[in-house]
Parts: structure tokens; C-alpha cells; sequence
């Protein structure tokens, strides 16, 4: 039976080629993020405490569950202050490309307190209806009241 090298040489630069796609497929791209805040560059900026008081107001949410979201956006360096409640999710404010590529789950598990159940993922479910950044805030307030 013939022995296969599989020398350190050969073998690290393989598995480091394979895991760097992947954390390059999944990471947040700098260039998107900028883009997207250059484009919401002619908006006000609003602060963290006039941002929040007005998504609360207008997606008819708690003051709460727009203060995660403020802070949950601004962790890789969206410019949250100029984002409004009728942005779009994708394709205003492409998300997928901003933020970690789970970010929903991880924000629904941070904000709610437990993993957002098969449920609501499948086709058709809640999820799929979220466009917005007020669908978004109020599928999480929906998801952390008692009947949700």
C-alpha cells in the first residue's frame, strides 16, 4: 500500500488555504462597509439617544430592543446614527456584506436570550418577511414578548 506525504509542508498550507475562503466568505468586507456609509453620508446624523427614541417611536417598539440594535449595528462600523427604519435590510444597507454572515442569529440569540427556532427560519416563516430595519425591530420585539 503506498504511503501518501502528507509532510507539514503540504498539509498546513492546504487546511490554511481551505479555512481562509471561508472566514473571507463569512467575514464583514471594509469595502461594503464603507460604501454603504458613504451613501448614508447625506443623511443627519442622529445620536445613540435620538436614534433610538425615534426607531422605538416608529417601529412602535420598546426603547430597549432599538438600543440593541443600535449598538448590535455599530460593532463593525456602520454609521447606525444615519440609518433609518425604511432602510432595507439588503439591499440598502447590504447586511449579508457588513456583518458577520450569522448575524441574525446571533442577533436574535443575544437580544431574545435563546436560538431562534426552526420554526420561524423555514420558508414562508417570519423571517421571511423581515425587509426593513422596522420589520427587523419589531420581529425581535414580537420574538422577546411573553407571547412570542
Amino acid at each position: 500500500m503506498a504511503r501518501r506525504n502528507h509532510s507539514a509542508q503540504n498539509r498546513p498550507r492546504g487546511l490554511w488555504q481551505c479555512l481562509k475562503s471561508i472566514v473571507a466568505f463569512q467575514a464583514p468586507d471594509p469595502d461594503v462597509v464603507g460604501e454603504v456609509n458613504q451613501n448614508l453620508g447625506a443623511r443627519r446624523q442622529l445620536s445613540r439617544t435620538d436614534w433610538t427614541n425615534k426607531a422605538a417611536e416608529e417601529a412602535n417598539v420598546p426603547l430597549e430592543t432599538a438600543e440593541v440594535l443600535f449598538e448590535f449595528l455599530g460593532r463593525d462600523k456602520l454609521d447606525v446614527g444615519r440609518i433609518r427604519v425604511d432602510d432595507r435590510i439588503r439591499e440598502d444597507l447590504r447586511l449579508d456584506k457588513v456583518l458577520w454572515w450569522d448575524w441574525d442569529l446571533d442577533l436574535y440569540e443575544e437580544y431574545v436570550g435563546r436560538s431562534l427556532p426552526v420554526s420561524r427560519i423555514r420558508k414562508g416563516g417570519a423571517v421571511a418577511v423581515i425587509v426593513t430595519v422596522r420589520d427587523l425591530l419589531r420581529f425581535l420585539a414580537e420574538a422577546r414578548s411573553p407571547s412570542g
